[in-house]
């Protein structure tokens, strides 16, 4: 586990590998939730262009 915890020690700080992955996943589940929205907004608005294509 030193040789792991060693690289991060040039940072300063006592940042484990743990931390890190908690964050990663944090910033991750936050990206997807935010790419999630603009799907489904991206669907509906595709979706409401396509109903109305075939009225004009």
């Amino acid at each position: 586990n030193s040789c792991s915890a060693s690289g991060l020690s040039i940072l300063g700080t006592s940042v484990t590998i743990r931390d890190l992955n908690v964050a990663i996943r944090r910033s991750l589940s936050n990206a997807f939730k935010t790419l999630d929205g603009f799907l489904l907004f991206a669907a509906k608005t595709k979706g409401k262009i396509l109903l109305r294509d075939p009225m004009k």
